[in-house]
C-alpha cells in the first residue's frame, strides 16, 4: 500500500520536514536580520527610501523568525498530543474513541496552520531579498533579469500558497464520515419475511442486536455498518445495516451463515456499537484520504515541499501513532464477535465458515469476472455461480488457515489465531467440513429464506449486466479512439552536455600529477610511489577515454519510440511497447531526470547492444526488470528539422500516451 510505504519513508525524513525545514527558515531569517541589525537604529531616524527599505527588511526578517518558530512549536505540540493520546487510548475502547475524535478534530487545523506558517515565512524571506535587490542592484540588463527571477519566484510561492488555501475545504472534509455506497438491494420485511424471521431468531439465540436494514448484493462478503448507507439506485438507509452477500451465502450451509451473521451482529453489542458507528468509518476514511494525499504529493516542486510536506507528514505521524492501538483493539473486538458467532451458530460452524469464505473468494471473483465479460449466462448470477462452484469440486482450505478474512472497512486477525481462541483444533473433521464441494442442499436452504422474492436476484443481475454492457460499449469506443493516437515516430536526444569536458580535464590533471610525482621520485622509487603513479595514470587514462566516448556520443540519439516499439542504439533489439507495464520519469538533483521502463513478467528480457559502451546513458537491470535512461539537463525531441526541449513532466505525459495507445491497439486486435 502506498501509505505504508510513505510512512516507512517518513520515518527517515520526518525530522527534516517537520523540524529542520522550519528551523532553516528561522536561521535564514536571523541571518537576514543580522545583515541590517547594525544600521536599523540609524534607519529609524533617517527619511529616505533606502532607510525605509532597511526597516521593511528588518520587519520581514522578524516575521520570518516568528512564523518559522511558530511552525516548530505547533509541530512539537501536535506530535506530543498525538503521542500521549495514542498511549492513553490503550486503556479502553471508549478512551480510544475519545482520544482519536479529539485529535481528528484538531488535525486539520494543525495541518492548515503548518501550511500557512511555512508558506508565509518563505514569502517573507523572498520579499526581504527582493527589497535588498531593488536597493543594492543597479537595474542594467543582467540585474533586471535577476530581480525578475526573484519576482517570479515570489509569484510562484504566492500561487502555491493560494492553491493550498483553496484546498482547505477539502482538507477539512477529509475528516468527516461519508455514506457507505453499496451496489445491491435493500430487502424489506415484506419482500423476504422468512429471512427477517430467521435473522431475528439468530439475534435472540446469540444475544445480539437485530439489524435495522438488510442489504443483499453480489460483490462483498458479510459485514455490518452503523454508518448511513446509500444504495446505488439512490435509496439511503440509516441505522444498523447487515450486508448479506448472495454469492457467499449460496455456497455455505445455513449453520455456517448463521454463525457468520451472529459474528457480524455481535459488533453492534455494547461498546462495539459506538466503535463501529464513530470510529471505524472515520479511521478508514482518514487512512484512505491520507493515502490519496501522499500519492498527490509525489513529484511536487521543491517550493511546494517546503509548505505541503510538513502538514502531510504530520497527518501520517498521527495515523502511525494510532495504528498499533487500533490493531490491538481490533483483535479484541473480533475475538469478542467470534464468541457471539459461536453462540448464534456453533463454534465448529463458525470455524468452518472462516476457512470456507477465504477459499470461496477466488472462485466467486473468477466467476464474477466471467460474468462481467459476458462469457457465461446472465439470467441469474447466483444460480450460475452454484453450477460453476460444483465443477470446481472440493475446496482447498489449507491456505485459508494463515489468511485473513477480508473486510471493506476493518481488519481481522489471522484465521489460525481465531480458531485457537474458539478452541477448535485444525483436524480432519474441520478440514473435511470446510472443504466440501458446493451442494444443491446448501443452496436451497439459503434460497428458501427468499421465497417469493427470487425475482429480485434476476432483476439485480439484469441491472448490473445492462450497466456493464453500457460501460463496455463506452470503453471500447474510447479504446478505438485511443488506438488512432500516438502513431508518429519520435527520436529523443540528450541536452548535448559538457560533462565530457570535466572528464577530460580531470583525466589530464590525474595524468599530469602522475608525471610530476614520477619526476619528484626519480632515483628513490618505493612500492607505494609506484602504486600511486600507476593508479593516477590508470584513473586519468580511464577518465580521458570516458570523456572521449561522451564527446563522440554527445549528439547521439538516446532512444526512439513509435506506435509499436521502443528502440535505442544501445539496445540489442527493439522492445515492444506492450511488453512494458510501467514508465516512470524521476527527477534527480541538478535538474536531471531518469526514465525507467519496467517490463512485464514473461516478456523477452532486453539486452545491451554489443557496440554499447560502459559510459552509455542506457542501462538494463534484469533483477528489477527495468531499462533506465539517464537524461542530463533536459531531453530534446526531434521534430522536423529542429529539436524541441522537453522537461520531465512533458516526457512522462508523452510516453504514457504511447503506451496507452499501444495497449488499446493490442486489445482491439485481440478481440
Amino acid at each position: 500500500m502506498l501509505l505504508i510505504k510513505w510512512i516507512l519513508y517518513m520515518r527517515v525524513n520526518i525530522f527534516f520536514y517537520i523540524f529542520i525545514m522550519p528551523a532553516l527558515i528561522v536561521f535564514y531569517a536571523l541571518w537576514q536580520y543580522w545583515r541590517v541589525s547594525d544600521i536599523i537604529d540609524l534607519a529609524w531616524h533617517a527619511h529616505s527610501a533606502e532607510a525605509a527599505g532597511i526597516i521593511f527588511r528588518s520587519l520581514l526578517a522578524k516575521t520570518g523568525i516568528m512564523l518559522g518558530a511558530l511552525a516548530i512549536v505547533v509541530s512539537g505540540l501536535a506530535m506530543g498530543l498525538c503521542h500521549t493520546s495514542a498511549i492513553s487510548s490503550r486503556k479502553s475502547q471508549d478512551q480510544l474513541i475519545k482520544m482519536f475524535s479529539r485529535c481528528q478534530k484538531l488535525l486539520p487545523f494543525i495541518m492548515v496552520a503548518q501550511m500557512i506558517l511555512c508558506g508565509l515565512a518563505v514569502i517573507s524571506l523572498a520579499l526581504s531579498e527582493l527589497v535588498w535587490g531593488f536597493s543594492h542592484i543597479k537595474l542594467n540588463g543582467g540585474s533586471a533579469k535577476v530581480l525578475l527571477i526573484i519576482v517570479c519566484g515570489i509569484g510562484s510561492i504566492f500561487w502555491m500558497l493560494l492553491k493550498s488555501l483553496l484546498s482547505l475545504k477539502k482538507c477539512f472534509a477529509l475528516f468527516h464520515p461519508t455514506d457507505n455506497e453499496i451496489r445491491g438491494r435493500n430487502i424489506t420485511r415484506e419482500q423476504a419475511p422468512a429471512l427477517w424471521r430467521w435473522i431475528e431468531e439468530l439475534a435472540v439465540r446469540g444475544n445480539v442486536v437485530i439489524p435495522d436494514n438488510i442489504v443483499t448484493g453480489f460483490f462483498d462478503c458479510f459485514y455490518v455498518t452503523a454508518n448511513a448507507v446509500r444504495i446505488i439506485d439512490g435509496e439511503r438507509v440509516t441505522g444498523n445495516t447487515l450486508y448479506f452477500p448472495l454469492t457467499y451465502a449460496s455456497l455455505m450451509s445455513k449453520d455456517e451463515v448463521a454463525a457468520v451473521i451472529g459474528h457480524e451482529l455481535g459488533h453492534f453489542t455494547g461498546k462495539d456499537t459506538e466503535y463501529s458507528l464513530r470510529f471505524a468509518p472515520l479511521y478508514a476514511g482518514l487512512r484512505n484520504n491520507l493515502e490519496q494525499m501522499a500519492g498527490n504529493a509525489r513529484g511536487v516542486s521543491y517550493t511546494d515541499k517546503v509548505v505541503l510536506y510538513p502538514s502531510l507528514y504530520m497527518g501520517c505521524w498521527f495515523l502511525e501513532k494510532f495504528h498499533e492501538t487500533v490493531s490491538y483493539w481490533s483483535r479484541l473486538r473480533e475475538h469478542a464477535a467470534d464468541e457471539a458467532g459461536a453462540r448464534t451458530g456453533t463454534p465448529l460452524a463458525l470455524a468452518s465458515a472462516l476457512l470456507r469464505i477465504s477459499a470461496l473468494s477466488d472462485i466467486i471473483w473468477q466467476h464474477i469476472t466471467l460474468l462481467l465479460d459476458n462469457k457465461v449466462p446472465q439470467e441469474n448470477w447466483v444460480a450460475t455461480l452454484l453450477e460453476a462452484a460444483k465443477i470446481k469440486g472440493s475446496l482447498d482450505v489449507n491456505a485459508s488457515v494463515e489468511n485473513e478474512v477480508q473486510h471493506p472497512t476493518d481488519s481481522h486477525p489471522l484465521t489460525r489465531l481465531r480458531l485457537e481462541a474458539l478452541h477448535i483444533p485444525i483436524d480432519e473433521t474441520l478440514l473435511l467440513l470446510a472443504s466440501r464441494p458446493a451442494s444443491e442442499e446448501d443452496y436451497q436452504s439459503i434460497m428458501s429464506l427468499f421465497t417469493g422474492s427470487q425475482d429480485i436476484f434476476v432483476a439485480m443481475t439484469q441491472e448490473i449486466a445492462h450497466e456493464v454492457s453500457e460501460q463496455k460499449e463506452k470503453y471500447y469506443e474510447e479504446q478505438a479512439l485511443q488506438a488512432t493516437r500516438n502513431v508518429e515516430s519520435f527520436t529523443f536526444y540528450g541536452a548535448g552536455n559538457t560533462l565530457w569536458m570535466w572528464s577530460w580535464g580531470l583525466g589530464v590533471l590525474c595524468v599530469a600529477t602522475a608525471f610530476i610525482f614520477l619526476l619528484l621520485t626519480i632515483g628513490s622509487f618505493t612500492g607505494i610511489a609506484i602504486t600511486v603513479i600507476l593508479g593516477l595514470l590508470a584513473f586519468g587514462l580511464l577518465l580521458c577515454f570516458g570523456g572521449w566516448t561522451m564527446f563522440r556520443n554527445r549528439n547521439k540519439a538516446l532512444f526512439s519510440i513509435d506506435r509499436q516499439f521502443l528502440s535505442s542504439e544501445d539496445l540489442a533489439a527493439p522492445v515492444a511497447l506492450t511488453d512494458i507495464v510501467t514508465c516512470e520519469v524521476a527527477e534527480t538533483a541538478g535538474g536531471a531526470f531518469n526514465i525507467h521502463f519496467y517490463w512485464r513478467d514473461g516478456a523477452p528480457v532486453p539486452a545491451m547492444a554489443e557496440t554499447s559502451s560502459a559510459f552509455s546513458d542506457v542501462d538494463i537491470s534484469a533483477g528489477k526488470q527495468r531499462i533506465s535512461i539517464s537524461v542530463t539537463g533536459y531531453l530534446r525531441r526531434e521534430e522536423g528539422n529542429r529539436k524541441v526541449s522537453m522537461n520531465a513532466a512533458q516526457t512522462q505525459e508523452l510516453l504514457n500516451g504511447y503506451f496507452i495507445s499501444a495497449y488499446a491497439r493490442q486489445e482491439i486486435n485481440s478481440d
